[in-house]
């Protein structure tokens, strides 16, 4: 109930699945931000306006995870998403495993914004999943991941190592991002209220996020492109 009061999907099936609990949800036509990064890659960089508007939103998504006592654990571009009406949701995840072992599969393209925790098979909390939402507000404005490798083994190495490449050209949003990005999980916000109040604090006075959600869409020529279902 307190996920499904905000626009946000509605849990239908709950079940585990080795170390994870895994949830199933109503379907909710939407576009990924994957799709807005490949669009943006074509026709330029996303306005600043229109970055703080999709990290507020999502930030205030995955607050109502954390105030719930969720985790989300597997925070990507494929799985943010947003709607017509310029809401951001959050579909996947893990829900809740705290521990996801060393041996564990590859869950998809996640795997490459876990969180050192997670990459190291030690247990994780929210801050894990602040970590993994900076990742990916960050390759949404700079268009690339900020921990970027050739292979998978690199890309781990450079994450548990902090060798970040990319930064935000607002210094507000790079102090958020970097605070998220610490290796330490004790040093990272505790959890994605705390980023939500500080992006709401750089965006005081901007114009309404949806509204500029719905126009950054209109602008990427996906509000008419075909949705995806997520479930």
């Amino acid at each position: 109930a307190a996920l499904s009061r905000y626009a946000l999907p509605v849990p239908l099936e709950v079940w585990a699945e080795g170390a994870a609990l895994l949830l199933a949800f109503e379907a909710s036509p939407s576009v990924p931000l994957s799709a807005v990064i490949e669009a943006a890659r074509a026709r330029g960089k996303l306005r600043d306006d229109e970055v703080l508007a999709l990290a507020l939103l999502g930030a205030e998504s995955l607050a109502l995870w954390h105030q719930a006592r969720v985790v989300h654990g597997a925070i990507c571009p494929e799985n943010v998403l947003i709607t017509a009406r310029g809401d951001l949701l959050l579909d996947g995840g893990m829900a809740l495993p705290r521990l996801l072992p060393r041996e564990s599969p590859e869950l998809g393209d996640e795997s490459r914004y876990r969180a050192p925790e997670l990459i190291m098979g030690e247990e994780f909390e929210a801050p894990a999943d602040c970590f993994s939402f900076a990742l990916t507000l960050l390759e949404v404005e700079t268009l690339e991941h900020p921990f970027e490798g050739e292979t998978a083994a690199e890309l781990a190495k450079r994450v548990r190592h902090g060798h970040r490449r990319g930064q935000s050209a607002r210094a507000a949003l790079e102090r958020v991002w970097s605070r998220a990005l610490e290796r330490p999980p004790a040093l990272r916000p505790p959890s994605a209220v705390q980023l939500a109040e500080d992006l709401r604090e750089i965006g005081a006075g901007m114009r309404e996020p949806r509204v500029v959600v719905r126009g950054l869409l209109a602008r990427l020529g996906l509000s008419d492109q075909p949705q995806r279902v997520a479930a």
